[in-house]
């Protein structure tokens, strides 16, 4: 049984604790063996689970690591043994050494902790510890090392859209910052990291670098395979959903900068009372993890667990690739599903610690496909107890295989591929043209969209006023006025501020004054451009609809002088229907 427990582990599928004991009770009263089980529960007890690990040590209780139905069928033996021969082809021509090996990877880090275990009252129904948020904002990193330990200075991708020099504070040497809308990576933030790494990884003619990266599509572009083979980088992507098997980095070195990561948050949020953690906070906190986990022991042991360098093409066995052969139909009829136990001796010292179960499928509620192997003779040795013959076979659920269908179309497959080769130009160009080609076509019918409603608004507004006609200078005079009136209306009915003439300079000092009690931050405001709070930074509020903003998102020299994106817009928008 212990084989078998074994082997439904090794296909992603194994079996709980409390399914065992169920099968055990199942086995006893189908084989009318005397025992002392639950049976208004119907499950064996601890101890029977507990003398079972003691009798078989090559099993044992483990917390499984999920596993996504796309990387148990990607990693298979021809994806894997591409790879490994894209690899060797590269090694016998540019002959790399370890310091010219580099994996890069990128990985999300957030401002809410995952508080871990702790101490409490035994009993109390609810435990719990303190996070910033109750849903973090996702933030990238780019990390990259080489097989002989040596690692890139990280980047940092914020989601938001401008930049802040306090973003930086704190955070590794030599690290860069930028920003996205959405914190993600993409090609235009992948070229400014290849030039980052270009600086560090000083790439040459006679000593050019491997890149080995993922398939993600920002490591795939025009652009990147352009600059590549301009500076002597060779690219050289895993297969798609490997890298959990492959990759170094999510190897030997993300778990532990993970696990340290949120240790030093726990530790931040629980020695600074009623303090969150902020985007701004995250540098200072993420260098101290980095610092205690990049080591060179983890870089070089990435790479020699993933059998890259020094290279071995045999690192993984045939057991390994068990569970992809298997749920893609491929081998799956060799693989022994049921025990065929009819003329194994089993000592019946003590029934009510049987080492054989019988588990029955509908634990599952499957019916899946067997096959059935036989157990090698077990010779009993002679006593005073009886031997008892099992009749019974022993089964392990597995899934049943889906019917086979027509896919549809979705694209083609990807693979391990030399992505700076010279046949990936013209794959490369075709797409950039594509791509370009959506995008015009887009924005035409962006524009064509428009025009349609502003015709329209324009016939709806020349219906409704009739006026006498005027200059286009008293039209546009007129216009500002209608805007700012009715924007200061707005604005007293929401807030307390008074509004005045252009002319009143002593109230529009007053209005753009950043005193204790008028402090956007203190009222928990947000910044119209990033949507942020900030910390210790100067504020500017829009002269049209008083919305607070970072001096530095806004764009302006003075306060006097800022209106925001969406002022302005409608404001343009007024002078062009003459409202």
């Amino acid at each position: 049984m212990a084989e078998n427990i074994k082997l439904l582990a090794k296909l992603y599928y194994g079996l709980s604790p409390l399914q065992i004991r169920g099968a055990a009770y199942e086995f006893a009263e189908a084989n009318n063996i005397k025992h002392s089980f639950n049976k208004t529960r119907k499950l064996a007890g601890k101890d029977w689970l507990y003398g079972f690990l003691k009798r078989n040590t090559s099993v044992s209780i483990r917390k499984p690591e999920a596993t996504s139905l796309n990387r148990v069928t990607a990693f298979n033996k021809d994806e894997v043994q591409m790879f490994y021969s894209n690899l060797e082809t590269l090694m016998e021509k540019y002959n790399f050494t370890s310091s010219k090996i580099f994996n890069m990877d990128e990985t999300g880090i957030s401002t809410v902790q995952d508080p871990g275990t702790i101490v409490a009252e035994k009993g109390q129904r609810r435990v719990g510890s303190v996070t910033s948020y109750e849903r973090g904002k996702n933030i990238t990193v780019i990390c990259a090392v080489s097989s002989s330990g040596t690692y890139i200075p990280p980047m940092f991708i914020y989601p938001r859209k401008r930049m802040s020099p306090q973003l930086c504070n704190g955070g590794p040497t030599e690290a860069i910052y930028h920003c996205s809308k959405n914190g993600w990576t993409n090609p235009d933030l992948f070229g400014v990291w290849l030039k980052h790494f270009t600086k560090f990884a000083k790439p040459s003619a006679t000593e050019p670098v491997l890149l080995i990266t993922d398939n993600h599509y920002s490591h795939i572009s025009l652009e990147a395979y352009t600059y590549c083979r301009d500076n002597h980088i060779v690219m050289l992507s895993i297969p798609p959903h490997t890298s959990h098997r492959i990759q170094p980095l999510d190897i030997a070195f993300y778990g532990p900068l993970k696990t340290a990561f949120r240790k030093e948050c726990d530790l931040f949020m629980k020695s600074k009372a009623l303090q969150k953690i902020t985007p701004y906070d995250v540098a200072s906190i993420f260098n101290k993890a980095y610092c205690n986990v990049a080591t060179i022991q983890k870089g070089v042991a990435g790479f020699q667990a993933a059998g890259i360098f020094p290279i071995n093409p045999n690192v993984f066995g045939e057991e390994d690739f068990l569970a992809s052969d298997y749920l893609t139909g491929s081998e799956h009829q060799n693989i022994p599903l049921i025990i065929d136990d009819s003329a194994v001796g089993v000592t019946n010292h003590d029934q009510n610690q049987s080492t054989y179960i019988q588990h029955k499928q509908n634990l599952l509620e499957t019916n899946a496909p067997v096959a059935a192997i036989t157990l090698p003779e077990i010779n009993a040795s002679p006593g005073p107890s009886s031997i008892l013959q099992l009749s019974k076979t022993i089964l392990s659920p597995l899934p049943s295989l889906p019917a086979p269908t027509s896919k549809k179309n979705t694209g083609t497959k990807q693979h391990s591929a030399i992505l700076t080769a010279s046949p990936m130009k013209a794959t490369l160009e075709e797409k950039s043209k594509k791509r370009e080609k959506k995008l015009k076509k887009v924005k035409q019918e962006t524009s064509r969209k428009n025009k349609k409603i502003v015709t329209k608004i324009q016939k709806t507004r020349s219906k409704k006023n009739h006026r006498k006609p005027v200059s286009s200078d008293d039209t546009d005079t007129s216009s500002d006025e209608k805007f700012l009136a009715a924007k200061k209306k707005k604005m007293y009915s929401k807030s307390t501020i008074v509004w005045s003439d252009s002319s009143d300079e002593e109230n529009l000092q007053n209005l753009f004054d950043d005193s204790d009690d008028d402090n956007p931050t203190a009222k928990e405001e947000k910044c119209c451009v990033c949507k942020e709070f900030g910390k210790n930074e100067m504020w500017f509020r829009c002269r049209g609809c008083g919305q607070w903003a970072h001096k530095d998102c806004s764009g302006a020299d003075s306060a006097d002088e800022y209106m925001c994106d969406y002022c302005q817009k409608r404001r343009k928008t007024a002078r062009r229907l003459n409202l």
